[in-house]
């Protein structure tokens, strides 16, 4: 093993024993020494990206994926995976910046190379289909966002099964697309699916009370208060089993809990 692939492993079990900021300076110091060769530039400098991507850096996180970009592109050619793999995130680090022209540019970019050079079950197209469908939707191109998701959801079936965290992650996006088109009971059936796949999978975790707060907020959308208050409590109650009692997510889903509340003591006093 060479020193650069020691120091990269050392940085890599950083990230698994959940110290992404130590990680993060290791990466930095990596993707900065001036003798490595293209694929090692490439290799530090997507490492660092994609860490600053989950601390919602995203401006340094897209500066060091386009060296990536660049490395491997030079060196391997715009079609090989690694060049492919870079891509796919540094569209979506721009979606992520609000940066919709430059993310979904990039984002068709890498899915019509996929289309042509990928295998129809290959997990990049899933993910190049996703998240492309992401920035779409973000932009009310609900059609192709759904299309989009639907193609990523098949080809994550063929390889996992229907009940699968991938395919529940694509149910709980399709949710949200019937909730904006105003099919609110369609929706709420996607979202409701999605939550059982992620209490079945993943128990008490976040993304479990993620989808449990997206379905509490469309089962209030619908006026189902009741239901909404309930499932919004236990969203509530699972996040903070998780370990996690602040952040935007859960304040929205409190200020959703308490117009809930309010809504079904109204309803109450009515009957």
């Amino acid at each position: 093993m060479t020193a650069f692939d020691q120091r990269m492993a050392e940085a890599e079990q950083l990230l698994q024993q959940d110290q992404p900021e130590q990680a993060r300076a290791l990466f930095q110091e990596l993707a900065a020494q001036p003798d490595l060769d293209a694929i090692q530039r490439g290799r530090a400098c997507y490492a660092l990206g994609t860490v600053l991507y989950t601390l919602h850096e995203f401006r340094e996180g897209c500066e060091a994926l386009n060296k990536a970009w660049q490395s491997f592109s030079a060196e391997l050619g715009a079609e090989h995976p690694a060049t492919t793999r870079v891509l796919i995130l540094l569209a979506r680090c721009h979606v992520a910046m609000d940066d919709m022209d430059t993310g979904n540019r990039l984002g068709r970019q890498v899915l019509d190379i996929l289309r042509r050079t990928a295998k129809p079950d290959d997990p990049q197209l899933a993910a190049a289909c996703f998240f492309l469908s992401s920035g779409v939707y973000q932009v009310g191109q609900l059609d192709e966002a759904e299309a989009l998701t639907r193609e990523a959801m098949g080809i994550w079936e063929r390889r996992f099964g229907h009940r699968s965290v991938e395919v529940s992650t694509c149910l709980n996006n399709l949710g949200r697309i019937e909730e904006e088109r105003g099919h609110l009971e369609q929706g709420i059936a996607l979202h409701k699916e999605a939550v059982s796949i992620r209490k079945e999978l993943l128990g008490t975790h976040r993304e479990t009370a993620f989808s449990l707060g997206n379905l509490g907020t469309a089962l209030a959308t619908a006026g189902h208060w009741q239901e909404a208050v309930d499932t919004l409590e236990e969203a509530l109650a699972c996040y903070a089993a998780a370990g996690v009692t602040s952040g935007f997510e859960i304040e929205g889903y409190r200020a959703n809990l308490a117009l809930c509340r309010k809504a079904l003591a109204a309803q109450t006093q009515k009957s």
